[in-house]
């Protein structure tokens, strides 16, 4: 429909599973979170950029955290809400 094309499962994750099977069968290593930060960390040393990878990851846990922060608070709130009427 409208030249989209969607699996015969309706599950948008079966895509994403043969496109990273895929991936892996051409020899693409896949990495993400911690493991991807000590990759790009190990390549900025390399390249005399240490200082700046920590600014970096200085700013990216920041944000994480304020991330975090924002999309937990509703819940710590409701939680004490449903404490005190207890």
């Amino acid at each position: 429909e409208n030249g989209r094309v969607y699996p015969y499962s309706e599950s948008a994750s079966d895509v994403a599973d043969l496109l990273t099977e895929r991936a892996k069968s051409l020899g693409v290593r896949i990495a993400c979170g911690e493991e991807l930060m000590s990759e790009v960390e190990t390549l900025a040393a390399e390249e005399g950029l240490s200082d700046r990878f920590q600014t970096f990851r200085a700013q990216c846990d920041r944000s994480i955290a304020e991330i975090a922060q924002q999309r937990l608070a509703p819940a710590v709130e409701e939680s004490s809400e449903e404490a005190e009427e207890a």
